[in-house]
């Protein structure tokens, strides 16, 4: 593509709804017109692309209190005009473009679940970002890898330390078996290189694969074939139900009315009924070979 994309160009490509880039793009201006905000992008630009995930940070929150622009606003304001730099590091790589564009939705997905919680275009995540800028996380069809040093002893063909392939499931629609296969074979050839011997070993840390959770899934659904594929090592309750929100949409608030939470999806009435029952949720920590 033309070395000319703006940045309306690239939210475009990566399918931003026209809400979202009309606000953005009127925040982009307000923001780009002012000397001091401009010199703190570029403080964040260096941390973002060089430094730790905190500092860059620091300057997106002096910029949102300056101009008083929501800071889940501000901060993808700077995302996606980060996007050139990120492209011109995949080609300085030689890392298809392909897998940019791919790896650059993680924006449209985060901007997406920022509007259902809070009314707001923008992120509420921006501590997440660092590794995508960094080329150290990828989209690769569906699932997005990175490399993980393994943090468990006594797996079966594994040593702690040794070099697993994280997994991350971004909420990018249906997580069919096929999209999941397909994803999985593309991470096996983007990092066949330096795998050891002919299988990857694939880490997963998900409230997707907690096995009180998995209970809650049909047998056949997709979300029950997704879990079927890994070997737990680890399940971790979580009393703070942290990942509440990605089912309801909201945070979790011990003081809220569990009889009124929705019901619109089977996934709500399950979890709904899981927890009136006084469960809490949790994660599982496992691992699959492709």
């Amino acid at each position: 593509m033309s070395e000319s994309l703006t940045t309306v160009d690239f939210m475009q490509k990566i399918g931003f709804p026209q809400e979202a880039i009309t606000a953005l793009r009127s925040a982009e201006k307000v923001l780009l017109a002012n000397d001091v905000i401009n010199r703190l992008f570029k403080q964040a630009e260096v941390a973002l692309l060089y430094h730790g995930a905190g500092e860059f940070q620091t300057s997106l929150s002096a910029i949102a209190e300056q101009s008083r622009i929501p800071c889940e606003t501000v901060d993808m304001v700077f995302l996606v005009n980060m996007l050139p730099k990120l492209l011109e590091r995949y080609r300085k790589n030689g890392i298809s473009e392909d897998i940019f564009w791919n790896t650059a939705k993680d924006l449209t997905y985060k901007l997406l679940e920022c509007y259902a919680n809070r009314g707001v275009w923008g992120t509420f995540v921006t501590f997440w970002f660092p590794e995508f800028y960094r080329l150290e996380r990828f989209g690769l069809g569906r699932l997005q890898y990175e490399r993980k040093a393994f943090p468990y002893e006594g797996v079966p063909g594994l040593q702690k330390g040794e070099t697993v392939y994280n997994c991350h499931i971004p909420s990018a629609g249906a997580l069919t078996p096929d999209l999941v296969q397909d994803s999985l074979l593309r991470a096996k050839a983007f990092f066949a290189d330096e795998l050891i011997g002919d299988r990857m070993p694939v880490y997963c840390s998900s409230w997707m694969l907690y096995p009180p959770h998995v209970e809650l899934f049909p047998d056949g659904s997709n979300l029950r074939s997704f879990a079927d594929r890994f070997t737990v090592v680890e399940a971790v309750p979580d009393p703070t139900n942290h990942d509440f929100w990605r089912i309801f949409n909201f945070p979790w608030d011990p003081s809220i009315s569990l009889d009124d939470l929705p019901e619109d999806t089977s996934l709500r009435r399950a979890f709904k009924s899981f927890l009136t029952s006084g469960n809490v949720m949790g994660s599982g920590k496992c691992i699959l070979w492709i």
